[in-house]
């Protein structure tokens, strides 16, 4: 059997409609994706406050570096 394939982003997107949709407590639908609660409030407050963008994957590299020579 294969793994199924997916895109994080689209994931997310699926999370957030099916929660705009309703009928799903917030606990049934972190549990049919898989993921904690507070990943899913995550998720939500991102969407509130940036739109589709806050989805969308953040550069882990750090702004500043402390010992950088200018």
């Amino acid at each position: 059997m294969a793994w199924k394939e997916t895109n994080v982003f689209e994931e997310r997107m699926k999370f957030v409609v099916a929660w705009k949709r309703g009928g799903w407590s917030l606990t049934d639908l972190c549990h049919e994706f898989n993921i904690s609660r507070v990943t899913g409030y995550k998720y939500l407050e991102q969407y509130e406050l940036y739109g589709i963008d806050g989805l969308k994957d953040k550069s882990r590299r750090p702004k500043h570096h402390p010992h950088q020579t200018r």
